[in-house]
């Protein structure tokens, strides 16, 4: 999901190959829209939610709302003016998420982690000679990198490895990756269809794409 290096086009895996991409476009809009970028950076780790940017706190509760479904509470959310401000959090959460050594690998990922990137654009008033308050749209972007399966006869955990084994094969986000991937396929092709995104990816409100 990284790539060996992070930093350089070439060595950049998905997650920052997209980042790079969204502030290349963010960098050709015209100039009556202003945008804000922020991140924040979760694992799941034995059924507990925690938060990478502060990996001292407590584990973060769950909440659903009508008007924005799924929230994860008190998660540190950092504003990115650049392309490096985004990086670094991507850095950071890399750097604390939790990980062991076991036989087949000397730091094999011991949970789920979700990097989130809240997407804000607003349009000037008056930016095209009309009149009002601005147009504001909203959006986010997930990177969901799962801990993968472990065959624990090869990997040789035990104790709390065991443990952290067992609730990632077992819980159901990796196990529900199909039906996943087939909402979002639902997803795409409504927003296809209707022109119009889901209340949840427009700030509480409904509206065109």
């Amino acid at each position: 999901m990284t790539g060996p290096d992070a930093a350089t086009p070439t060595g950049a895996g998905v997650i920052p190959r997209a980042l790079r991409h969204l502030f290349e476009l963010i960098a050709l809009a015209p100039p009556e829209f202003k945008y804000t970028v922020r991140a924040g950076y979760l694992e799941i780790s034995n059924e507990q939610v925690q938060d990478l940017l502060n990996p001292s706190g407590a584990a973060l509760p769950v909440r659903w709302r009508r008007e924005r479904g799924f929230n994860v509470e008190n998660l540190f959310v950092v504003e990115c003016e650049v392309l490096d401000d985004c990086l670094a959090v991507l850095e950071e959460g890399l750097r604390n998420r939790t990980t062991a050594a076991n036989a087949l690998n000397e730091r094999s990922p011991r949970s789920h982690s979700v990097l989130t990137v809240y997407i804000e654009s607003e349009e000037v008033a008056g930016a095209e000679g009309g009149e009002g308050p601005p147009t504001q749209r909203f959006g986010t972007i997930s990177f969901v990198d799962l801990a993968g399966a472990e065959r624990v006869k090869e990997s040789k955990a035990t104790g709390e490895m065991l443990k952290e084994s067992s609730n990632n094969n077992q819980s159901l986000l990796a196990r529900d990756v199909p039906r996943i991937a087939d909402e979002i396929g639902e997803w795409v092709e409504n927003v296809a269809q209707t022109g119009r995104l889901p209340a949840a990816e427009t700030g509480g409100q409904g509206g065109e794409g």
